[in-house]
This record gives structure tokens, sequence and C-alpha cells, in this order.
């Protein structure tokens, strides 16, 4: 799953080749939005199988309907690269970029170990040094390793490292969170409503991120974004300190909902950052 949203996000750049500058914008709130409507009503669906039915019914049904979009989806991605020329040509690009790249990078190293062994002969220290070397090369060339550096070399490597700490959070309506609020007394229903509200909020944030970033920029849109979320989850931290255990459990509720509206337009002003910024050959690694 997220192999195909890297996928989609880097040849959304391809499709909008030519196009006036705020096709792209539009066409990554679009995918956003979509995937945001899903994750709200698909449990939702799911829950009124399970209740209505029974919990075998949606697990055959789920299944069912896995196997049905797979390959609904893999048809959908052929008919779209086939249509569209420019995705097969910037791959045979890329292809043809880095194959002399890599011949001279071997033939490179071929002649350096030639010359290391011719050079040092017997020389137990020189020689210990050649293995060093050699090591730091094999490492260097594991693709884990190599798409690391390719990574910190880039202008946007700051904002993807601050996107990804965001998620590295427990404020957000997950199991710990619905079960902190349920042990508070927080009714199930209530926790659905909050739930569905901050789906809702995330969702406007796709309408309002394309009229921000054609008027203030990208960047300046995802400077406002981070500071709008970071304002909104101080009302999560101020609820720490309220004596009432009902009224900081609604603070921290609504803090969260309301800080959705800057997340998700964080995630899309750095996600198009790095469609514009990336060069073509380090797409689909950084």
């Amino acid at each position: 799953l997220m192999q195909l949203k890297l996928c989609l996000n880097y040849r959304v750049v391809v499709i909008s080749e030519g196009q006036p500058p705020g096709v792209l914008t539009k066409m990554d709130s679009v995918i956003r939005r979509i995937d945001l409507i899903c994750k709200l009503f698909a449990p939702v669906a799911t829950g009124f199988i399970i209740s209505f039915v029974s919990l075998k019914a949606s697990a055959m049904t789920l299944a069912l309907w896995n196997i049905i979009s797979v390959c609904f989806q893999y048809w959908l991605l052929m008919s779209v690269y086939n249509g569209i020329p420019a995705l097969s040509e910037s791959s045979q690009k890329r292809v043809s970029r880095f194959a002399p790249i890599d011949l001279e990078e071997r033939q490179s190293t071929s002649q350096e170990r030639k010359s290391s062994l011719s050079y040092h002969g017997n020389d137990l220290e020189l020689s210990e040094n050649s293995w060093k070397r050699k090591i730091i090369e094999r490492v260097s060339k594991i693709p884990y390793v190599s798409a690391w550096r390719v990574y910190l070399q880039q202008d946007v490597v700051l904002a993807g490292v601050a996107l990804a700490l965001l998620y590295f959070t427990v404020l957000s309506f997950g199991t710990l969170m619905t079960a902190a609020l349920e042990w508070e007394g927080i009714p199930a229903y209530v926790i659905g409503i909050a739930r569905g509200t901050s789906a809702t909020i995330g969702i406007a944030a796709t309408f309002l991120y394309p009229i921000l970033e054609s008027r203030i920029s990208t960047l300046r849109t995802g400077l406002w974004s981070i500071w709008s979320q970071w304002t909104f989850l101080l009302v999560c931290v101020a609820s720490i300190w309220v004596q009432n255990n009902l009224i900081a459990s609604y603070m921290l509720m609504g803090g969260v909902a309301a800080s959705r509206l800057g997340l998700w337009m964080f995630d899309l002003s750095v996600i198009q950052q790095m469609q514009d910024q990336v060069p073509e050959s380090d797409r689909c690694i950084v």
C-alpha cells in the first residue's frame, strides 16, 4: 500500500508536466482527499456489517473486496501507464542515465583495485588500508545505505524528517487514545463523533490547501500549517492541568481534531516540495 502511494506521488509529477502550475497541487489534494474519505467510511461500513450481519460475513466480505480491488487497481495502473507515454519515457531516461554512470563506477573501481594491488605490494599496513576501503565501498553500495545517502543530500531532507516525526506521536484517534478516553468515562458514541469530526477536518484541509498554496506559495503554506497544528495541540497540553477529567478529555479530543487541519496541509506541502525539488533520477528513492 505504501509503495502504491509513493508511486502515485511521483507519477503525478510526470503526468502534470506541461500543465499549469496549479494542476499538480489540485491532483495531490484530490488523491489525499480520496484517501481520507476511504479511511472515514471504511470503518463505518465494516461496523455496520459486523453489527447487523456477523463477524464471519464481515471477514469474507473484506477478503472478497481486497481481491476485487487489487485486480481493479492493477487494471487502472496499467491503463494510466499505457495511456500516458511520458511515464514510460521517464523510466527509460532514468535507466539510460544511470547505465553509463554505473559502468564508469565499475571501471574506476576495478582500476583502483588493480593500481592498489600493484602499488602496495606486500606492505601489510597499506594492505589493511585497502581492505578498509573495500569494506567502505561495499557498505556504501548496499541499497539501503546508498538510499539514505541520496536522501540526506536533498534540500527537503529536514522537511521530510519533520513530517516523519509528526507521525511519531500518540495524539491521534488511535487505539491508545481511544482506550484512555474510555477509561476516563467518555461514551463510545462521543468518541465516534470526535473521530468523524477529525476526519472531516482533514478532508477540509485538502480543499483549503490549494487556495492557500496559490496565494502564499508552498513553503509559506507549510509553515502556516505546522504552526496552526502546534497551536491547536497546545490545547491538548493544557488539558493536563485541568482538574475536571471530563473537561480535560473534551479538550484533548477537540485539540487533536482541530490539529488535523494543519497536519494534512503540512503533509501536502512537504509532498509537493519533494515533487518539485527532488531530481528525476532520485525519485522513488526519496
